[in-house]
């Protein structure tokens, strides 16, 4: 048995027999707790490394950030808007959720994408986006380790938490688009993807003729597609967030001696597509109406997200 394990996973990581079965096993807590008897590998041993990125987009503007770190936490934050420029402006979050003053006021910016992603030096993601109008916002946090197989220590175990994840959105009658949001979550081992979730959340209208007319719109449906791992979304809840995850995951049994390379990385999106209205609201005033669509994973300051293992197989 062990050696079938065996043979299963070198033929994954080296791509040579891609209809074998993927050899990843989730532990359940019972399980899990037998890792409690091996030594965790330090990050610090595990050439750890995070990044970030995120890309928004708001009535033709665009603005990327990335920030990449070898063992130490990596943040960025973007947002463009068509009118108001945010005060304060916004800033990379690395102590917690961003402030309620630093998101945009629709009200006054209108038309936009702004959007936060953190990984912290132990593996913890955090992301929030938003788009109003005719807006984009795209986020991605991921870490990466390395860790080495030896005689006796040839089975590799991870865990890694995945937070509370949002994807919703509002259809403005005064304002209407139709509007998207989604979040994805993969572990990848030597390049291949051994766990996946993801979710998607989608808006339309009864009559999709707003934008710059302003005319009156009224959603018709909200669609929930998943795929993967279920994480907790529901269909018939639109405004329902998923469940923390902790996952812990024996990878199988790999060759003595070999270098096992192990990437989480999360994304997340959220799009809106028609302008946002401007109306009359009495003889002296006009404000901004505007469709809204928002992606988030909550910000988590629990115990150590990541932890790795490489030792014996399992009794």
């Amino acid at each position: 048995m062990r050696n079938a394990l065996l043979s299963a996973a070198a033929a994954l990581v080296l791509g040579g027999c891609s209809s074998l079965p993927s050899p990843v096993h989730p532990l359940t807590p019972q399980q899990a707790a037998g890792l409690a008897a091996f030594t965790p590998v330090p990050l610090s041993n595990a050439a750890f490394a995070t990044s970030v990125m995120v890309q928004v987009e708001g009535d033709g503007q665009a603005k990327t950030e990335v920030s990449r770190h070898a063992g130490t936490t990596s943040a960025g934050y973007a947002g463009v808007s068509r009118f108001d420029p945010q005060s304060p402006p916004g800033v990379p979050a690395t102590g917690g959720e961003p402030s309620g003053a630093t998101r945009f006021d629709f009200k006054k910016a209108g038309d936009s994408g702004q959007g936060w992603a953190t990984m912290s030096d132990a593996g913890m993601p955090f992301l929030s986006l938003t788009a109003f109008g005719l807006g984009k916002a795209s986020g991605t946090a991921a870490w990466r380790a390395r860790v080495d197989t030896a005689p006796g220590a040839d089975n590799v175990y991870v865990q890694f938490h995945l937070p509370v994840a949002t994807i919703t959105g509002f259809t403005e009658q005064n304002g209407p688009s139709r509007w998207q949001s989604r979040l994805r979550a993969d572990l990848f081992v030597d390049g291949h993807p051994f766990w996946s979730t993801e979710a998607a959340r989608q808006a339309e209208l009864v009559d999709d003729t707003g934008g710059e007319s302003c005319a009156n719109g009224v959603e018709k449906q909200q669609y929930l597609t998943a795929y993967g791992m279920p994480i907790g979304f529901q269909a018939d809840k639109p405004g329902l967030s998923s469940t923390a995850q902790t996952v812990t995951l024996w990878l199988g049994a790999f060759p003595v001696g070999q270098t096992v390379d192990l990437s989480f990385v999360v994304r997340a999106d959220a799009q809106t597509f028609k302008r946002c209205c401007k109306k009359q609201v009495d003889a002296d005033t006009q404000e901004l109406f505007c469709t809204r669509a928002t992606a988030t994973l909550d910000w988590d300051a629990g115990a150590q997200p990541v932890k790795l293992w490489v030792g014996p197989a399992l009794q």
